[in-house]
């Protein structure tokens, strides 16, 4: 056997010069390595889930990295903050920040969150396999004109969903806009992004990435959704030219008192119409700046690019103030919502659908009669929408002194009025991000109280949001109520008895899963860790067929 192996090393030595000539050395290198390989493996898995593959970026604070969801069977992106001893300071709190807003932000142009640790400090996202703009660039490739107006597009869809959450970005650059495998631009990494209040000053130094940032930023200014108008046009001008519009290495100076070369100067193949769109997102003052990202999107639909379909009709924009707080401000000719739609009421209060004419969005408007019952409700209101949970509807607008609530719209119809049917994946899924809905109401100190089929709605995707407008009269409830409820409507669509054994054994029981232990719920976050065992036990058992 041992003529046979070294024979074997002599034909791998012609293949591989550098492996060793005795056959002992080689076996016991091939040992060791194994054995490094193996506790390698053995350390590399993240929470008992997450098999680490192979590194994919890394920073002064935490790496990132291609992993495998070895319950979900996909692969996923892994952030890790390794910052020993750093609990507490920046680079941790933009950590924390950023796992807190990714996961309430949802849209498909904006990198989805998947899992978030803040204890043991990891993020878990989805994999782009397109890796990011940066990277292209980086390999000297330019994109086309039509390329470059779908991604701006695309990122322009995510920035209106975070915006319309009340988040500037503050960081939008190439190296936060990934490619999924189709080519869609999808916008990540809101580590340093802004909670804008009334268009409030920064704090804290400069934040971002100061080749990319407005001039607002860099003097410390009021922020609003003007500063990533500013910086996806650097973006955009990097893209189309393959260099920035200032090249250092005093960018402070550049941004703030140099003009930006038109980019048909750099690039004179360039249709004439990327110069004016690029000059009013570049404007050192953000007021003059281009209004809205609606407005760069017309202007981006109606681009001749020399022989590709124009995508829409050219609007003329107006210029106007940047902050949250300007554009909050009615007009004394035009209500700022409009087109009011009567939805019915409560006890003590109208409800009504309209159009946010401001930030182009439906809205529900609910206006309490000035009873002692309409204004618990309206505290309880306030209460629910400072529930930070993707899966409770979000209020706008509260005025007590008025009486008046405004919310957000959900997609989608009542469970009452579109009950649905539903795999026992899917269900499970549900569950957990009602339990999560309850766990943002409870750390609050509060409860729902009203939690029922007609006071869920779900989207076309099968996501939930618990409503909080019209609801009616206050209820006496605790943490333990609202699970009860969320047991009870989930238990009727899978066909169970409305207890949290009776949903655990309908679910485990129609894909043939082991009934995993867990202890009974009691408030949001105990009924998310039970239905996160049967969530692991339902997709085993899937992936084990």
């Amino acid at each position: 056997m041992r003529d046979g192996a070294r024979d074997a090393l002599l034909e791998l030595r012609g293949l591989d010069p550098s492996a060793p000539a005795d056959l002992d050395q080689y076996l016991r290198g091939w040992r060791d390595q194994t054995t490094e390989r193996k506790t390698g493996r053995d350390r590399e898995v993240i929470a008992n889930r997450y098999r680490l593959d192979r590194l994919l970026g890394a920073g002064a604070s935490g790496r990132v990295f291609l992993a495998i969801d070895e319950v979900a069977g996909r692969s996923v992106a892994i952030k890790m903050f390794f910052a020993a001893g750093a609990r507490g300071g920046a680079a941790y709190e933009r950590f924390v920040r950023e796992a807190r807003l990714a996961s309430t932000l949802r849209h498909p142009s904006l990198v989805e969150v998947y899992d978030v640790s803040v204890e043991r400090g990891f993020l878990v996202m989805e994999f782009l396999p397109g890796g990011s703009l940066a990277q292209r660039l980086a390999a000297g490739d330019r994109l086309t004109p039509v390329q470059a107006r779908r991604m701006v597009l695309d990122v322009i869809a995510g920035l209106e969903a975070a915006h319309h959450r009340g988040v500037v970005h503050r960081d939008v650059k190439p190296a936060n806009v990934f490619f999924d495998a189709r080519g869609t631009a999808k916008l990540g990494d809101f580590g340093v992004a802004h909670l804008v209040d009334l268009g409030q000053t920064q704090t804290g130094g400069l934040i971002g990435t100061l080749a990319y940032m407005s001039p607002e930023q860099i003097t410390g200014a009021a922020i609003s959704i003007a500063a990533d108008l500013y910086a996806l046009g650097v973006t955009l001008f990097e893209a189309l030219t393959g260099r920035l519009p200032f090249l250092g290495p005093d960018f402070v100076a550049q941004h703030l008192g140099e003009p930006a070369p038109s980019p048909s100067a750099i690039a004179p193949e360039l249709a004439a119409g990327w110069d004016a769109i690029l000059a009013g997102l570049l404007v050192k003052n953000p007021s003059d700046r281009t209004p809205t990202l609606g407005d760069l999107r017309r202007q981006l639909e109606a681009l001749d690019l020399g022989g590709q379909p124009v995508l829409g009709p050219r609007r003329k924009h107006t210029t106007g103030p940047h902050s949250i707080a300007a554009l909050a401000e009615q007009g004394e000719d035009q209500p700022r919502y409009q087109f009011e739609t009567p939805l019915g009421r409560t006890a003590f209060s109208q409800l009504a659908r309209a159009v946010d004419t401001v930030l182009d969005r439906s809205v529900v408007i609910e206006r309490f009669d000035d009873s002692d019952e309409a204004l618990r409700a309206l505290d309880r209101a306030r209460l629910l929408g400072r529930a930070q949970s993707p899966f409770v509807q979000r209020a706008l607008s509260l005025d007590r002194t008025a009486r008046i609530a405004v919310f957000e719209a959900p997609a989608g119809a009542s469970l009452a009025d579109a009950p649905p049917s539903l795999p026992a994946a899917e269900t499970v899924r549900m569950l957990k991000r009602l339990a999560r809905a309850a766990a943002a109401i409870h750390e609050l100190g509060g409860s729902h109280g009203a939690i029922s089929p007609r006071t869920i709605v779900l989207d076309d995707g099968a996501v939930p949001t618990v409503m909080a407008a019209g609801l009616g009269p206050v209820a006496d409830a605790q943490p333990i109520d609202d699970v009860a409820a969320i047991i009870a409507v989930v238990a009727d669509i899978a066909g169970a008895a409305p207890s949290f054994d009776a949903l655990a054994r309908a679910l485990t029981d129609e894909v043939g899963a082991h009934l995993p232990r867990f202890a009974p719920p009691a408030d949001g976050e105990s009924l998310y860790a039970a239905a996160d065992a049967i969530d692991i036990a339902v997709l085993a058992a899937l992936g084990s067929r």
